[in-house]
């Protein structure tokens, strides 16, 4: 998934999120085809890629709004480029999950007869965040887009009073206990029977993860004071990105939350990056993979689906099935990048020159 600005000079931003999404595949594909053996912990959180593209959606679009702040209108174009960025492709994937997985009952239903017209449009508008039954219900992941959505609602006013590292580690603490509390309320207030959905709604929406975000926000700060880290401060952050994925490992998240544990680990895992680029992560595979990691992340549930369809590879493991399931996500994504993304950026783009006058942006 990579619904933020182009920011091409940004190798290892583009790399972290082809890692991500790369996790994301894995995890889907262990459902289908579950493996037992060494690293097979790591592949159970692949999940946990969506965190890391939430820590480097509230650093890149930070730093966006740093660049432009001398626009004639921020606020106008800001929301163009986000609804150009993410609404062509999102709103396609909802027409192909509608036709492939039709309007029957589902998991995330709960106990509701089908897929109605207001879920559809909640859907279309990206208010499906807020109903435990639509948050995730035709398209698949489609609940971290929702969440999205709300964090670019949120992040003009964020960047108007976040400008600071105090101020980001402040609206961590504060975004931590906002989560607490509505969660300490919320569990004892189910809004729905299912009991089990209702936990797990209370996970994915918005509110459980903003101090992901905020994390995010930090990162950009620290990373705004980085001629003054040495290289070996740049170098510890990757022993400490190891020490807290096994913290959350014997903690199993412990009191704190799995997912606030490895937006830690992935803030010093992005900042060692910055500083210092590793070849295994950062290389043009990851780079790739990263540029087209929206698509992917829309497309490969597709190509789960017509792997298993085709049934001539049921009987495979798990890695054969995850590389040609990435294989056939990867030619579908390319397609739908060039064909669908692009020029979705183009139209943001052409709008907001617009907009602008004879301004023209060197990024849109």
């Amino acid at each position: 998934m990579r619904p933020e600005t182009e920011l091409e000079k940004f190798d290892f931003v583009d790399a972290l999120r082809g890692l991500a999404i790369l996790g994301v595949i894995c995890i889907h594909v262990y459902v289908v085809a579950p493996y037992h053996g060494f690293g097979e912990w790591l592949i159970l959180k692949g999940n946990r890629g969506v965190q890391l593209f939430y820590l480097l959606s509230a650093f890149t679009l930070f730093y966006s709004m740093r660049e432009r702040k001398d626009e004639k209108h921020p606020l106008g174009n800001y929301f163009i480029r986000r609804f150009f960025r993410i609404a062509p492709l999102f709103y396609i994937t909802i027409l192909y999950y509608l036709w492939q997985d039709g309007l029957g009952p589902r998991y995330w239903l709960g106990d509701t007869s089908g897929i109605s017209i207001s879920n559809i449009i909640s859907t279309f508008t990206f208010a499906n965040g807020f109903n435990p039954y639509w948050i995730n219900s035709i398209v698949p992941g489609g609940w971290s887009i929702a969440v999205e959505m709300g964090f670019y609602i949120l992040l003009p006013l964020m960047y108007r009073f976040i400008r600071t590292i105090k101020g980001s580690i402040v609206w961590i603490l504060l975004s931590y206990l906002f989560m607490k509390i509505l969660l300490y309320i919320l569990l004892k207030h189910p809004q729905i029977n299912d009991t089990v959905l209702w936990k797990e709604f209370l996970f994915l929406y918005l509110p459980s993860q903003l101090p992901v975000f905020a994390t995010g926000i930090l990162f950009f700060e620290v990373w705004q004071k980085r001629s003054t880290i040495s290289k070996m401060q740049a170098l510890l952050c990757y022993p400490i990105f190891i020490l807290i994925l096994l913290a959350a490992y014997f903690l199993h998240g412990a009191a704190i939350g799995e997912h606030i544990l490895f937006g830690f680990a992935f803030f010093f895992l992005a900042l060692g990056l910055s500083l210092h680029s590793v070849l295994i992560m950062v290389n043009p595979v990851t780079k790739y993979i990263g540029k087209i990691s929206f698509s992917l992340y829309l497309v490969h549930p597709a190509s789960i689906w017509f792997v298993q369809k085709s049934g001539f590879l049921n009987d495979w493991n798990f890695v054969p099935k995850f590389f040609i399931v990435l294989s056939v996500s990867i030619i579908i994504a390319s397609a739908t990048y060039f064909l669908i993304e692009k020029p979705g950026i183009y139209i943001g783009k052409k709008l907001v020159k617009m907009r602008e006058g004879n301004n023209s942006l060197t990024q849109a």
